[in-house]
């Protein structure tokens, strides 16, 4: 056998460790046993990861075609990312402007006025 446990492959070992005459049950039964607790570790990690997927999507507003949609979400996620960048690249600027002595002081005030409101949201 390749290592996968198919569904004929249990069903025969099944059949082994009800089998009372055959010299392997003890090995089919621990076998079972092993492929059982592997299927329920990946059974909980699967859980948790759907389980992460909609608190993802939940908070996320939905896609216009298609509701709750995972591209969509990512979409959402690498834009929002991008903004944010966005955002700092602004307020850097804004604190460098800020921060000149110009001749006409509105100029400075005008930069102080724009990143107030970014900063404030």
């Amino acid at each position: 056998m390749d290592g996968k446990l198919t569904p004929e492959a249990l069903r025969r070992e099944l059949q082994d460790v009800y089998d009372g005459d055959h010299p392997q049950a003890s090995a089919a039964r621990e076998r079972i046993t092993q492929a059982y607790a592997a299927l329920e570790a990946e059974l909980v990690v699967d859980e948790h990861l759907l389980e992460e997927r909609a608190r993802l999507i939940a908070v996320i507003p939905e896609c216009d075609v298609h509701g709750a949609c995972v591209p969509h979400a990512i979409e959402w996620v690498e834009n929002a990312i991008k903004a944010e960048a966005d955002k700092q690249i602004a307020v850097e600027a804004l604190e460098e402007i800020a921060s000149f002595q110009f001749s006409l002081p509105v100029a400075s005030d005008i930069a102080r006025q724009a990143l107030t409101r970014i900063e404030e949201g």
